[in-house]
């Protein structure tokens, strides 16, 4: 697995932390900090051994951006590139894949402004133990019941953690955004619809937007 993390502002700084977790704990090929732009990135893309891509980057509806601030990968790549599975924690990185309109892979991506890992809390196991789920299991869902499966994963991590923050009374604003955005605005594209597959109790007006 590719794992693509920048760390150039306090978003990128705060995001990279848990990718290099998370690359130290899968057998994974890590792009970190300055080694995160586009040249290393399309090589890795095309090299049949590594069969799936993680980022943890600034992204907008045009493509996914890198060390450089310049777009790491972009809409008309993703036609050229092997149809490997990819979840990107980044900005609107669900929008980028709708307009891609790829839908011979499985892409996973948000289609909101993201809230980062709180700095206080990214060194945490709470923090990397979801994103370290996902890495594990992202790349092996082979049909919608296994997406819906890791969903549902994913948002039983998140309220278990977010639960513990509020009992102890250490959750903040950004914890409870963080925790609630990481499965309530996932959305994830497949071969097997035309909409994007997202849990049942998602967000899909900006309810984030009132915190």
């Amino acid at each position: 697995m590719i794992v693509f993390a920048p760390a150039y502002d306090d978003q990128t700084r705060a995001c990279a932390i848990v990718a290099e977790h998370v690359a130290e704990h899968t057998h994974s090929h890590p792009l970190l900090g300055d080694d995160a732009c586009r040249s290393p990135l399309l090589a890795a893309l095309g090299n049949a051994e590594l069969s799936s891509c993680m980022f943890f980057a600034h992204g907008d509806q045009a493509g996914i951006y890198g060390a450089d601030s310049n777009q790491a990968l972009a809409i008309t790549d993703l036609a050229h590139l092997p149809k490997l599975p990819m979840f990107a924690y980044a900005c609107h990185s669900a929008d980028f894949f709708r307009e891609a309109a790829d839908r011979k892979r499985i892409s996973w991506g948000y289609d909101k402004t993201m809230v980062p890992p709180p700095y206080f809390a990214v060194k945490r196991d709470d923090v990397k133990s979801v994103f370290r789920y996902i890495a594990h299991n992202f790349a092996t869902c082979i049909s919608l019941s296994d997406v819906h499966r890791v969903i549902e994963d994913i948002r039983n991590l998140c309220v278990k953690y977010l639960d513990r923050y509020i009992k102890n009374g250490t959750s903040t604003v950004a914890t409870m955004v963080f925790f609630s955005q990481i499965w309530t605005r996932l959305r994830v594209w497949t071969p097997w619809q035309d909409q994007p597959i997202k849990h049942q109790d998602s967000w899909s007006s900006d309810v984030d937007d009132l915190f």
